[in-house]
C-alpha cells in the first residue's frame, strides 16, 4: 500500500516504494468549483498537545471537516476523478492453516439477522411494498426453495452494454409454501444488496396469465449471443394447475423484467392433484449442445429452442430426478428434473445431455444407459468429473434410490455405461460402522435419500471426492485403489423435509483443498476436512463457520459462492425459507470475510447444475468445453479469471492547502494500483501528529467510496487546526489502528508502505 501527498510545504518524506501515477487535472486556486465535493465523514479533532498514542484509538467521526464555503478560498475545491497505473502481479496469500472463518453479513434482504462478527442486528426487510400492475401482493412471497443464480445481468451504469463495469445481479424465485399458491415471484436483485431492480409475478403472455412455479429452479445466460441476458424458469398457468411450461424472462435496458416467451409444451406442476402443496421442482439448464447458433434449454429429457421454446426433442427415458420417500400419480414428492449438457466424449463442440440414468446425444438419441450389468440404474441426480484414471473419459455420478453410484462414460457393446461402484447413502445400513449418537436425532423414515452430488478435491490430495447430503448426514465419498466407494468424512445434519438438498464447494484460502458449503434446516456450515490418520469418518469434518441465521424447510436449494457485489472477492449467498418451527425466517443474505481473507471468485453461478466452463465471464454459453479437462469439478466455484490471490494496493495523493495562517486543508485522493480487486468504502484514512517518539491522532475518516482497480478517487477534504504543536504529520491509509489486525481493513499485496510524512516546518502556524 502506498500513500502520497503533494503539499505546499517542504521536507516531505515517503515511506515505501513508489508507483507511477497518472495525475488528474486539479482546479486552480483562482477558479474554485461552484459545487465542492461534500463527503459524508467528519474527522475527529486533534488534542492540543502531543501525547502517546492511545492503545484504542477513538472511533472515526461520521463526517470529515469541510473546507470553507468562501468561493474566494483557494482551498475550497478539490481534485477530480483520475486514474493510476495498475500492477497485475499484486497478490496476497491468505493463511492456509485457519480453522475458523471470520465472517460478517454484508447485506440482508429477509428476516432480522444477527451479524456473526459483531452481534449487531441487521434489520428485517419487508417485501410488502411490492405489487404488480394487477394489484397482486407480494408481501408473503419471500421464501426461497431453489438455488438462485448470479451474474452480470443489468446495465447499471447505462453505457449500453452489460459487462464487468456493472454490479453483478441475483435472480431468485421467492414464494410461500404454507398456502395453496403454486406460483412465486421472480426477483432481480442488485448483488450489493442495495435494491431490488424488479419483481414479477403474474404476467400476461398471448392472452394467458403465467407466474413462476413456486418450487421451480432457474438459469441465466445470453441465450442468443446478442449481449442481452435472459432468465429461464418454469411457469404455472391460470388455465391448468396440474401442468407448467418452460419460460424465458428478458431484462429491459431500464433493468425491468418481461415475460418474453412461454413454451406450449407442458411439464407436471403437482405431484398429485389431490395434494396441492406438493409441487414440482424442475431446474433448467442452458447449453449450446450443437455448437452453433443460439443456446438450447434443457428440462429433464427435453431440449427446447431458445428462440421460441418450441420442443426440439424428447428423449423418453431418464429425466434426472428421484426421491425415495413418496411418489404421487404425476411424480416424486417435491422433486424435479436436474439434468444438464456436458461434452463427456470431448469430441469437437457437440454436447451430451446427462439426464439421470440416461445419456442422450445432441440429437436426442440414446448415447448410453447407466447400468450395473444386470439392470439399468434408477433415475437420479447426476454430476460429471474425472474420478479415476482407470477408465477412459470422465465418470458420471448418480444419486438415486438412496444410493450413490459411479459409472463409466464410455458405452460398452450393449450401449451401457457400466457401473464402477455403488454405495448405500444410508449409513445406518452399513454394518461396518458404529455410528455415534446423532446430535439432532434422526428421522428414520427419511434418513438417506441423497441430494444433487458435488465433486471436488476436498482433501488437497489431487484426487476428486463426491459430496452428498442426506436427511441426517452429509458425506464425502472417496474411491479406493480398487475403485470402490467408501465414506471418507461425515457430518451430522438435520434435513427431515426434502432430505435432498444440494451443496457447493469453494477453496476459500487458496490452499488447493476445497471447503464444503452446505445448509440444512437449522444452519449454514462451511467445513474443512482433517486428513489425519486413524480417524473415523465422523471425526474428519472441521467446522470453519456455522451461521444460525439460516433456516429452511428444504427443497433443492443450496448456498452458493460468487463475487456477488463486484469487488472481486468471494461471498456466500445464503437463502432461507419459512419452516413450521421458524415461520418468521425468509429471504436471502450475503456473508463476506470479516478479515478480508477469502480469495477471489467469479461473478457467475448461472444454474443449479453449475460447472465453470459452461458459461463465459460475459454470459456467453460455451460450446464443447469439457470441465474435467481443466478444473475437474462439479458445483465448485472457481476464482476470478485473474487468479485466486489478486489483491488491491491502496495509495493516496493530494494537495495540502493553506489560504491563511492557521488551519490547513488536506485534499486527499485514494488510488488502487491493484489490477483486479476493488477496495471497499469504509477503510480508514488517518492523519497523526508526531513529535519525537510521541504520536497523536489528529483526524480520521472512513473513505466514502469504493476504489476500483486503476481508479483515483475524487478529493476527500481533511481540515486540521491544532497541527502546529508537532514536528511532522503522518498520513496513513487503511489505518491498522482501526482494523481487526495489524494490516488494517484490507489485505493488500504490500502492507509496509502505508505512511507518508509531512514536515510542518514550511507551514504557517
Amino acid at each position: 500500500m502506498l500513500f502520497f501527498i503533494l503539499a505546499c510545504s517542504s521536507d516531505i518524506t515517503q515511506k515505501g516504494d513508489s508507483i507511477v501515477l497518472e495525475l488528474p487535472d486539479t482546479a486552480e486556486p483562482d477558479e474554485p468549483s461552484n459545487e465542492p465535493s461534500q463527503p459524508s465523514n467528519e474527522p475527529s479533532q486533534p488534542s492540543s498537545e502531543p501525547s502517546q498514542p492511545s492503545s484504542e484509538p477513538s472511533q472515526p467521526s461520521s463526517e470529515p471537516s469541510e473546507p470553507s464555503s468562501d468561493p474566494n478560498d483557494p482551498c475550497e475545491s478539490g481534485p477530480n476523478l483520475g486514474s493510476v497505473s495498475m500492477d497485475p502481479g499484486c497478490e496476497y496469500t491468505p493463511s492456509s492453516n485457519n480453522t475458523q472463518f471470520s465472517a460478517q453479513i454484508e447485506w440482508g434482504l429477509g428476516h432480522s439477522l444477527i451479524d456473526p462478527l459483531s452481534g449487531n442486528t441487521v434489520p428485517a426487510y419487508s417485501f410488502s411494498i411490492e405489487n404488480d400492475l394487477a394489484g397482486n401482493s407480494y408481501s408473503d412471497m419471500h421464501s426461497v426453495f431453489q438455488a438462485p443464480a448470479v451474474g452480470q445481468l443489468t446495465d447499471d451504469n447505462f453505457d449500453g452494454s452489460v459487462n464487468e463495469e456493472d454490479t453483478p445481479d441475483i435472480a431468485v424465485l421467492m414464494g410461500s409454501e404454507f398456502n395453496d399458491q403454486q406460483w412465486s415471484v421472480l426477483r432481480l436483485i442488485s448483488g450489493d444488496g442495495s435494491f431490488v431492480h424488479d419483481s414479477i409475478g403474474w404476467e400476461t403472455f398471448n392472452g394467458v396469465s403465467y407466474a413462476p412455479a413456486v418450487f421451480a429452479g432457474l438459469a441465466i445466460g445470453d441465450l442468443e449471443n446478442d449481449g442481452d441476458m435472459e432468465i429461464v424458469t418454469m411457469v404455472a398457468s391460470e388455465l391448468n394447475s396440474e401442468y407448467c411450461h418452460p419460460a424465458i424472462y428478458s431484462i429491459s435496458p431500464s433493468n425491468t423484467l418481461t415475460l418474453s416467451a412461454v413454451g406450449s409444451d407442458t411439464m407436471w406442476c403437482l405431484v398429485d392433484t389431490s395434494w396441492s402443496l406438493y409441487h414440482a421442482s424442475n431446474a433448467p439448464a442452458i447449453s449450446n449442445i450443437d455448437g452453433y447458433g443460439d443456446a438450447e434449454i434443457i428440462f429433464g429429457d427435453r431440449v427446447y429452442e431458445a428462440s421460441d421454446l418450441s420442443l426440439r426433442w424428447e428423449g423418453g427415458a431418464g429425466q434426472g430426478w428421484y426421491n425415495a420417500w413418496w411418489e404421487g400419480s404425476m411424480g416424486y414428492w417435491n422433486s424435479g428434473f436436474h439434468s444438464f449438457a456436458y461434452n463427456i466424449d470431448s469430441n469437437s463442440s457437440t454436447m451430451e445431455i446427462i439426464a439421470g440414468n440416461t445419456v442422450y446425444t445432441s440429437t436426442g438419441d440414446v448415447y448410453c444407459t447407466l447400468s450395473d450389468g444386470s439392470s439399468e440404474a434408477n433415475d437420479g441426480y447426476p454430476a460429471v468429473a474425472e474420478l479415476t484414471t482407470g477408465y477412459a473419459g470422465p465418470e458420471i455420478v448418480l444419486t438415486g434410490n438412496n444410493f450413490v453410484s459411479v459409472y463409466s462414460s464410455v458405452p460398452n457393446i450393449f450401449g451401457e455405461c457400466p457401473e464402477i461402484s455403488s454405495i448405500d447413502n444410508n449409513p445406518y445400513n452399513d454394518s461396518s460402522l458404529t455410528l455415534p449418537t446423532h446430535p439432532f436425532g434422526c428421522d428414520e423414515s427419511r434418513k438417506s435419500f441423497g441430494g444433487q452430488p458435488t465433486i471436488a478435491d476436498f482433501t488437497g490430495s489431487g484426487n476428486r471426492e463426491i459430496g452428498v447430503a442426506g436427511a441426517c448426514w452429509y458425506t464425502v465419498y472417496g474411491l479406493n485403489m480398487l475403485n470402490e466407494l467408501y465414506r471418507f468424512a461425515m457430518a451430522p445434519t438435520k434435513d427431515w423435509s426434502s432430505a435432498s438438498t444440494g451443496s457447493t464447494v469453494f477453496d476459500f484460502n487458496g490452499d488447493n483443498q476445497a471447503e464444503v458449503v452446505f445448509s440444512d434446516e437449522n444452519a449454514l456450515y462451511v467445513w474443512g476436512i482433517d486428513n489425519g490418520s486413524n480417524l473415523d469418518p465422523w471425526e474428519r469434518f472441521v467446522t470453519y463457520l456455522e451461521d444460525t441465521n439460516h433456516r429452511s424447510w428444504t427443497i433443492h436449494e443450496y448456498p452458493l459462492v460468487a463475487d456477488v457485489d463486484g469487488d472481486g472477492k468471494a461471498e456466500i449467498l445464503v437463502v432461507n425459507s419459512s419452516h413450521p418451527d421458524y415461520l418468521n425466517h425468509y429471504g436471502l443474505y450475503a456473508l463476506g470475510a470479516a478479515d478480508d481473507d477469502w480469495v477471489s471468485a467469479r461473478t457467475w453461478w448461472n444454474q443449479h447444475g453449475y460447472f465453470v466452463t459452461n458459461i463465459d465471464d460475459d454470459g456467453t454459453i460455451n460450446s464443447g468445453a469439457s470441465n474435467h479437462n481443466t478444473l475437474n469439478s462439479f458445483r465448485q466455484q472457481a476464482p476470478g479469471e485473474f487468479g485466486a490471490l489478486a489483491a488491491p494496493n491502496l495509495a493516496v495523493i493530494g494537495d495540502t492547502c493553506q489560504s491563511d495562517c492557521g488551519d490547513i486543508t488536506l485534499w486527499l485522493q485514494v488510488s488502487n494500483s491493484g489490477a483486479y480487486i476493488t477496495a471497499s468504502a469504509g477503510l480508514i484514512l488517518s492523519v497523526y501528529g508526531e513529535s519525537g517518539s510521541n504520536r497523536t491522532l489528529l483526524s480520521s475518516t472512513p473513505i466514502p467510496i469504493d476504489v476500483h482497480p486503476g481508479e483515483l478517487s475524487e478529493g476527500i477534504p481533511m481540515v486540521l487546526n491544532n497541527w502546529s504543536g508537532y514536528d511532522r504529520l503522518i498520513a496513513v491509509i487503511d489505518d491498522p489502528a482501526y482494523g481487526p489486525e495489524s494490516w488494517g481493513g484490507s489485505k493488500e499485496c504490500n502492507e509496509y508502505d502505508n505512511e507518508y510524512i509531512i514536515s510542518t516546518a514550511g507551514l504557517c502556524p
